[in-house]
Formats: C-alpha cells, structure tokens, sequence
C-alpha cells in the first residue's frame, strides 16, 4: 500500500512520533474503523484517522492475533488523543494521568488513572470519554476507569514533550 499524503504516525510501543511521506510504501499489520497499523522500514506504526491517506481493500479489515503488550500499547497510543478540558494542549497520557491500561478478560479494558487534582471537576468527563474511545476496538464491550490518587499527581509525571508544551522546561 502506498500513502497518497504525508501523515503523522506514533512508533508502537514508544509513542514516538513520525512523519511518514505521501508516496511510502507500508504494509497494513490491521486496520480498524478510520485507524490503522502499518510497517515501515521494520517499525510498527499507529496511524489515525486513515480515511484520506491510505486505500485499504477490504480484505485488509480486521485484528489478527495481538500481543498482550502491542494492545497495551495501542489502547495507550488512542488515548494520546483525549485531552483534560482545563489542560488542552497536552493529552492525559503525557500529562501523566495514565497509570496503568490492561486487559480485562476477553472483552474488557482497565484504566487505572488520577486527575490533577481530588478537587477537579473533569473526572467524569474524562471517564466517559475513555470509555467511548476505547469501547471502539473491535471484541471490546467494558471499559472500566478507576480513579486513584495514590500516588498523587505532581508536575513530575509530566513527559519532557508535555514540560515542553507547557512551558516548563
């Protein structure tokens, strides 16, 4: 398959960013609703929001058997682009909100999480949030959100991107 423009991808299971050129030549690893994976000189990539960039044939629809920790990390990657209503220009992942993402039996996801602050406000609007990204996956019908403040959320869970965005660093 050929990209017919240039488009942001994330490195699983890094997260890194990468800018793939229209006219690249990826293979198709799984695609779903408007995302996708694909390879790129032996990488796994994580596009969203696939709908202009790539034609898919319809045989190419569908997962095939993943690892534990290539979904982990591909729940993470679609949380990168939920954002905290008081905090928008970072998402909750580099934010430092996500502490843990797994498997919950055969159709069901666990995010443990926190917010900035016990007071704020957004906690429910987040939750819900999540669990309508990640109730999208193919297989998945429950997502369950713990919120936990232990350990607190500090400044020093921020990514250095986030530090960076936010004028930190």
């Amino acid at each position: 398959m050929y990209l017919k423009e240039h488009t942001q991808g994330w490195v699983i299971p890094s997260g890194e960013p990468i800018l793939l050129w229209g006219g690249q030549e990826v293979e198709v690893i799984y695609s779903y609703s408007t995302s996708c994976t694909v390879t790129y000189e032996g990488k796994w990539i994580y596009l969203g929001l696939i709908s202009s960039e790539l034609e898919l044939p319809s045989d190419q629809v569908g997962y095939p058997e993943f690892t534990a920790e290539v979904k982990r990390a591909t729940w993470y990657l679609q949380l990168k682009h939920l954002y905290d209503p008081e905090l928008p220009l970072v998402n909750i992942v580099d934010l430092g909100l996500i502490y843990d993402i797994s498997a919950l039996g055969n159709d069901g996801i666990q995010v443990v999480m926190t917010l900035t602050s016990p007071a704020c406000g957004m906690g429910p609007a987040l939750m819900i949030q999540i669990k309508d990204l990640l109730t999208r996956f193919d297989g998945v019908t429950k997502v369950v959100v713990d919120i936990v403040f232990t350990p607190r959320w500090s400044k020093q869970m921020l990514t250095d991107s986030a530090k960076l965005t936010l004028g930190l660093i």
